[in-house]
């Protein structure tokens, strides 16, 4: 084997321990905050860039969101939010920083804009999203004829959350969260 294609299988298989690490903290965290505030329906404000979901209480909480890209059930297609010209840059910052990162690390799967992937795969990459730009949860929406459309959210850096969320130790489904009606 070449040294070249020995560096491209370490870099592959260097960034598939770091999604596999990013695909177990960020679903327990987000799956707690979830148990905690007892979510119900959602909705996404384009011009404002929030995320808003009713609670158990009945009452609304909204969180500034990012779009990592979205991915398409019937072309089995992610596309990153960076390379969608139909999302506003500030609402892709977020997937553009992990570009960043993938083109530092020489991890070719943040930097390509289109590729077939099952969900799994679109899960993990926007997990890893939610890692690399500290914006603690995440959420996946039906945007309409098989598209879903994956988010991160939460202030970044957001601590308080972040702790409250992993110290609720319930123990609900986290499927809850995936396959939500508006």
């Amino acid at each position: 084997m070449s040294s070249s294609n020995q560096n491209d299988s370490n870099k592959a298989a260097e960034l598939q321990r770091f999604l596999m690490e990013c695909s177990s903290a960020v679903p327990e965290r987000t799956r707690r905050w979830h148990d905690r505030l007892g979510i119900g329906s959602w909705n996404f404000d384009g011009k404002t860039g929030l995320i808003k979901f009713q609670v158990r209480d009945g009452s609304e909480v909204a969180y500034p969101a990012q779009i990592v890209g979205s991915w398409n059930e019937n072309t089995q297609t992610f596309l990153w939010s960076w390379a969608n010209s139909s999302i506003p840059e500030n609402l892709s910052e977020a997937a553009a920083k992990v570009r960043e990162i993938g083109e530092e690390r020489g991890w070719n799967l943040l930097t390509n804009p289109k590729f077939e992937c099952n969900q799994d795969v679109a899960f993990m990459l926007t997990c890893a999203a939610s890692e690399l730009t500290k914006l603690p949860f995440f959420y996946r929406g039906p945007a309409g004829n098989g598209l879903y459309i994956f988010f991160i959210f939460g202030e970044e850096g957001a601590e308080q959350e972040r702790r409250e969320a992993e110290q609720t130790d319930n123990r609900g489904v986290f499927g809850k969260l995936f396959g939500r009606k508006k």
